[in-house]
């Protein structure tokens, strides 16, 4: 599928020319909507319309107050909400999975999944994508205008709102432990991939640290353990973010000091090291990795 896509930024771009949006942890899916047919379908090309009746269902229900804009096309981020600024990427993905109706209907049931739209790229069948960006989010808003829909995050279509203030939307984001933000530029084109300076992902790092007791050998991994008082707490696997040299440092500690335990060394808790991850989510990091200036804190081997 031929998607634009985020570009990954430490910084916030500022100024009259952007608009901040939620950034949501999902799948990425455009919906095509026409008088004929619902499809869901994901970045990747997979046909998910079978797994999220629900959002089939609200489109048949408004489809007679918008049927003189179809056919139309969305961008969005499909979603399972734990509240209005984080989703649950665990359920939606358990979700993506199933395959047995009676057991996706009763699914949907308990925990509805919803499309978070962004974008629109094709209105009345009319390609918008050569349309600058504000222009495009203004025809997204004439389309959720015209539905029977709640301003909540409730409802199985629900579009993500444009901010003007960066650093008031990232500490509610923050505050509410989600994913990041996206950064768009309003005169924005839709294209394809990230050969752009148009559209950046800052996600909600939050920096803690731990021990790193293990290494694997076969896939490169190091094992990060807390304490919760005296106890130890595996809290995850890590091993992007290292320079190739403080990585040859580490290996050669975990094999000089380390017993050997098949594919795995371990050491006892002795070198600390920062993480960055967005959440710990049952005892597990979330998209954890070395910072840029990651480096062992202390080592007393």
């Amino acid at each position: 599928m031929n998607i634009m896509k985020p570009v990954s930024s430490e910084a916030v771009p500022y100024g009259e020319a952007w608009v901040y949006e939620v950034k949501y942890d999902g799948f990425r899916c455009v919906l095509d909507w026409d008088k004929e047919s619902v499809r869901l379908t994901s970045k990747n090309n997979k046909d998910l319309t079978n797994n999220f009746p629900e959002i089939i269902a609200f489109c048949r229900e408004q489809q007679e107050l918008v049927n003189d804009l179809l056919p139309v096309q969305l961008d969005g981020e499909l979603v399972i909400l734990n509240h209005p600024y984080q989703a649950n990427f665990p359920l939606v993905q358990k979700r993506g999975r199933l395959k047995n109706k009676t057991s996706i209907e009763k699914t949907a049931q308990l925990r509805p999944a919803s499309l978070q739209a962004f974008d629109l790229l094709q209105q009345k069948g009319k390609d918008y994508r050569s349309n600058p960006y504000h222009e495009r989010k203004e025809k997204l808003r004439g389309l959720f205008e015209k539905m029977k829909v709640e301003n909540n995050f409730h409802q199985p279509i629900a579009m993500i709102e444009a901010h003007d203030n960066a650093d008031a939307l990232q500490e509610i984001v923050f505050n509410y432990k989600g994913e990041g933000i996206i950064a768009k530029r309003k005169s924005s084109t839709y294209r394809e991939g990230k050969s752009h300076q148009d559209w950046f992902k800052i996600k909600n790092w939050r920096t803690m640290y731990g021990f790193l007791t293990h290494f694997n050998t076969k896939n490169g991994y190091f094992t990060v353990h807390v304490y919760d008082d005296t106890d130890m707490i595996e809290v995850g696997k890590c091993k992007h973010g290292l320079t190739r040299e403080t990585v040859g440092t580490l290996k050669d500690l975990f094999f000089s000091k380390g017993e050997k335990q098949g594919e795995t060394y371990t050491l006892p808790p002795a070198i600390c090291a920062a993480v960055r991850t967005l959440d710990l989510y049952k005892n597990e990091l979330r998209e954890p990795e070395f910072p840029d200036y990651c480096r062992m804190l202390h080592h007393r081997i």
